[in-house]
């Protein structure tokens, strides 16, 4: 039992911080973003050949997300969202 938690925690942090680390791209619906400015279509697939698919989830919306911060979105929105297969956004400015 004494294994298990700090094991629980460091996951937690981990976690917290992967999913922290592009706080500034808000996620929205098309109606949201109508004034805003259209930058581009983005989409990771997985690779459906790798080895236990099962158990290692994809980091696709990761993937997408760090590309919308590099061309410096503010906004998404997500057309599919899928752990196993892909992620696929449109990703906007707005000038806030």
């Amino acid at each position: 039992m004494k294994r298990i938690i700090p094991i629980f925690i460091i996951f937690l942090l981990g976690a917290c911080t992967a999913s922290s680390q592009y706080v500034h791209i808000q996620p929205a619906e098309a109606r949201m973003v109508q004034d805003c400015l259209y930058l581009e279509t983005l989409a990771e697939n997985s690779d459906p050949g790798r080895v236990l698919p099962k158990y290692r989830f994809s980091d696709a919306e990761q993937a997408v997300l760090h590309r919308a911060d590099r061309i410096g979105a503010t906004h998404v929105v997500w057309i599919y969202n899928f752990q196993r297969m892909g992620s696929a956004a449109e990703v906007y400015y707005c000038d806030d």
